[in-house]
């Protein structure tokens, strides 16, 4: 389950409401454009990884909009607002002109093919605190698969992976390999063991390199997973 309430600022963040419960689906935060979603892992205790999705991107194109006399304003806003929430195509728009003329109305349909690009939305994930295992390594794959940027801790050189099993943390290697078994497009190894301290590199350099051999692994053959 998932206990809600709401501390405002304005109120000192003083609870004003009781918390309410609802059943955890894997999703911990929803609203227009992206949401946020946590899979529980073991690290001895239950710790939780995030992934942050974002719906879609809409770019607006300068040219275009001075092709059609048109000039930036909050209606662009609402025109993205109307994309999010998935309005009708047929939603008409009115957006402001150059010069303070007649403002224009458009189909959103037509507005967006006219003045906008739509790309994918990012997809950026966040694994820490959790030790290697076969359940543990499967939540992850599929929490972080193809995300666009997965930060991932990277506590341990895969010498002292008996440390690293002992203190239910990953090696550089183990976390190299698995971001490149989630075919992550990019990762950044993070939350070094103090014991190499001013020697970061090294835990990046195994990480990154235990990547690349496992992307090309799962890119040739897509069903196998690496045992660690």
């Amino acid at each position: 389950t998932v206990l809600r309430r709401r501390y405002l600022c304005r109120n000192r963040f003083e609870p004003r409401e009781d918390a309410k419960t609802a059943t955890f689906d894997g999703t911990l935060h929803r609203e227009t454009g992206l949401s946020i979603s946590a899979v529980q892992l073991d690290h001895g205790i239950p710790c939780l990884a995030f992934t942050l999705q974002e719906s879609f991107h809409v770019n607006i194109r300068p040219d275009a909009l001075a092709a059609l006399e048109l000039q930036p304003g909050p209606w662009l806003q609402s025109m993205k607002m109307a994309l999010y929430t998935g309005k009708s195509p047929e939603t008409e728009i009115t957006a402001e002109t150059a010069g303070n003329n007649t403002p224009k109305t458009f189909p959103l349909a037509d507005l967006t093919a006219r003045i906008a690009i739509i790309t994918p939305g990012q997809k950026v994930s966040y694994v820490v605190d959790a030790g290697y295992s076969d359940k543990n390594a499967e939540l992850i794959l599929a929490h972080t698969d193809h995300a666009d940027h997965l930060f991932i801790e990277t506590a341990f050189m895969d010498e002292h992976r008996d440390i690293a099993r002992l203190k239910n943390h990953l090696t550089a290697r183990q976390a190299g390999t698995l971001a490149g078994q989630a075919r992550v497009k990019q990762f950044t190894p993070f939350h070094f063991s103090p014991r190499y301290t001013d020697r970061g590199h090294l835990l990046e350099a195994e990480a990154r390199q235990a990547y690349q051999a496992a992307l090309q692994l799962a890119k040739d053959t897509p069903a196998k997973r690496e045992a660690l």
